[in-house]
């Protein structure tokens, strides 16, 4: 009886667990159906090894179009290996297209501690200090830990600064680029910066502005 009543609770608990996994999977497979048109259309019309930079709250589209398109992104999330320099100047960009005021940087830095740490981040303990391991939480220096934050933030603020006050196209031309892709309803800010003679509306497809850009160096 002991026994039956035992296998019952661990086959509750795996049927749980599968219709949980299965609603995951489920809602994945519908939010990345709505790129299908803006893939398929990147597909048939950019060239070949082209450069796209999405302007859009999530990472899913940007991590979508190096996979299932011949291009690559300008933006990345991952950033092992990275150096410095283009991580940061990715990060005040994206900044820059969330409309974040000067007076307003080192608030949101500190709000968003996190986002900063997992982009800037010294060594693995660091990384995923925020995971609340046990393990790490023991061995973690969390004093200088604290100060690294604090002057990474500061560097970030003072660069912001200077990047915010600098023409939006001749920053993009830093890099490679072809192509921007607006979320339009998620980034109602990026409007004023996207509207320059540098960029050319090729196509609308859904919520999505896509842009071919030129730039300043040209």
């Amino acid at each position: 009886m002991i026994a039956l009543i035992i296998l019952s609770f661990y086959a509750g608990v795996r049927d749980a667990v599968l219709v949980a996994r299965s609603t995951l999977i489920n809602n994945d497979f519908v939010e990345s159906q709505k790129f299908g048109p803006l893939i398929a259309w990147m597909n048939q019309n950019t060239n070949k090894n082209c450069t796209v930079l999405v302007v859009d709250r999530g990472h899913t589209l940007q991590d979508m179009i190096p996979a299932l398109t011949s291009c690559d992104g300008y933006d990345t999330k991952y950033v092992y290996g990275v150096p410095y320099e283009r991580v940061l100047h990715n990060y005040l960009i994206r900044l820059r297209l969330q409309g974040i005021p000067i007076r307003d940087i080192d608030a949101y830095l500190m709000n968003h501690q996190d986002e900063v740490n997992q982009l800037f981040f010294a060594d693995w303990i660091e990384l995923f200090l925020n995971n609340n391991d046990h393990w790490l939480l023991s061995i973690a220096n969390h004093n200088a830990i604290t100060l690294r934050s604090l002057e990474r933030m500061r560097a970030i603020s003072k660069a912001y600064h200077a990047f915010y006050y600098t023409d939006f196209a001749t920053l993009l031309s830093s890099y490679a680029l072809d192509y921007v892709v607006w979320n339009r309803p998620t980034m109602p800010n990026a409007a004023q910066l996207l509207t320059s003679r540098n960029f050319t509306q090729e196509a609308i497809v859904g919520d999505f502005v896509i842009l071919r850009f030129t730039a300043r160096n040209k």
